[in-house]
């Protein structure tokens, strides 16, 4: 639990941004994660390593071995190594209720605590690396909604329903906040999966038009000038095209991209490697052209499906692919025994359980809905909410095995 915290709060960060000098602070959560990892061994606890995750690092360290610049790849070679290491322990050492949802219970505290945070700081948390942009803290913000919500909606305890409530309030307020037009577009697109959904849908829709109707009333008297601002954001979606805004650059960066794939079609040119190579493919006529700078050293092209493909190669993409597969198989998997036992064993304590860990797929699964839709606009790849989610359904998943076993011996 100590390591969870740190993984999503992380303190030695933001105690680092206004004390420099503490930087070293930052090496705590590999270190913890050492050691977790040999007490686990000295134990005898049984480590599940998760074969999409394996590959997924696998193609980090072949890409390395190949890289343009190893300074630029190791870490993120690393970073993936360590995700294998994390989703092994958790899957070893959390095997009930209780335990899953105290990880889901941070996550929640998370996104009232960067919420409120967030909407403070303009949309963004500056002293917290992973939302210090409003691209990553929009988003992050629309996952939060899909948890919140399906947390809600699966919990009986009035504590446990305040919380998920409070969760999706400051969810949905940052993720507004942030300005972010792909958070927009994520929003609208998790309504609607969460529409498809909900059992009751006239009674989603009525909610939904009273929740609205009170936070357009409320913006409306509290920060009118926000209101213009943001409803500027949405309508400059379908006012630019790819020759003129962000559009521009970002088709630009994502003709690039192709480039550097049709050289690199295996491997790519390395993990995160895309701006150190990108200037080779950059010439003076094209600089003119799409008001693009000659160097770019540095830059991201903010869509991890071409980043993948450009730095990882068609083994990168294919790897991300098998990723959200398994995810899908898995969690498919959970919501259709979850049915059956609530079906077979009504009125049974299992069965109750059983269906709240419906409600948590669903809610990990538009989480990673928002997660894809997102990272069209920004590249969320290398932060840790993805694999969290991931790790999230591989507990859920083995929690629903274990609970199917034990109705069968009964």
């Amino acid at each position: 639990m100590l390591f969870w915290l740190l993984r999503i709060f992380k303190p030695e960060w933001i105690l680092s941004y206004y004390v420099p000098s503490v930087s070293f602070l930052r090496a705590i959560p590999t270190g913890l994660l050492i050691v977790l990892t040999v007490g686990a061994i000295v134990q005898g606890r049984k480590l599940k390593f998760d074969r999409p995750m394996m590959w997924f690092a696998i193609v980090m360290i072949a890409s390395t071995l190949f890289t343009a610049n190893l300074a630029l790849s190791f870490p993120i070679m690393r970073w993936s190594i360590e995700t294998v290491l994390i989703c092994a322990l958790y899957s070893a050492y959390f095997s009930t209720e209780a335990s899953i949802k105290k990880l889901f219970n941070v996550y929640l505290v998370s996104l009232v605590l960067f919420g409120v945070w967030g909407i403070g700081g303009g949309g963004k948390v500056s002293a917290f690396l992973p939302l210090e942009d409003e691209d990553s803290y929009g988003p992050y913000m629309a996952m939060g909604v899909s948890l919140a919500y399906f947390i809600w909606r699966a919990e009986p305890t009035k504590g446990m329903r305040r919380l998920s409530a409070l969760s999706l309030f400051f969810s949905l307020a940052g993720a507004i906040a942030s300005l972010a037009r792909g958070t927009f577009l994520s929003l609208v697109a998790l309504f609607g999966y969460i529409f498809l959904r909900a059992e009751n849908k006239a009674r989603f829709i009525f909610r939904s038009l009273v929740v609205m109707a009170i936070g357009v009333f409320g913006a409306v008297s509290l920060a009118p000038q926000f209101v213009e601002v943001y409803v500027g954001e949405v309508q400059s979606i379908f006012g630019e095209n790819y020759k003129e805004g962000t559009g521009n650059h970002r088709f630009w960066m994502w003709s690039r991209a192709l480039l550097i794939f049709a050289d690199n079609p295996i491997l790519g040119a390395g993990p995160g490697c895309y701006g150190h190579v990108v200037n080779a493919y950059v010439t003076q006529e094209d600089a003119e052209r799409w008001n693009v700078r000659t160097q770019m050293y540095g830059q991201h092209i903010h869509n991890i499906y071409f980043e993948l493909l450009s730095e990882t190669g068609a083994s990168g993409v294919i790897a991300l692919f098998a990723l959200v597969y398994v995810f899908r198989k898995k969690n498919l998997r959970i919501r259709e025994t979850s049915r059956r036992l609530v079906k077979n064993l009504s009125g049974n304590g299992l069965a109750a359980e059983a269906r709240r860990l419906q409600f948590y797929a669903l809610a990990l699964e538009g989480g990673v809905f928002a997660f894809l839709i997102n990272s069209f606009f920004f590249n969320l790849l290398y932060y840790s909410w993805f694999w969290d989610l991931l790790i999230l359904n591989l507990l859920l998943y083995q929690r629903i095995l274990i609970i199917d076993a034990e109705a069968n011996r009964k």
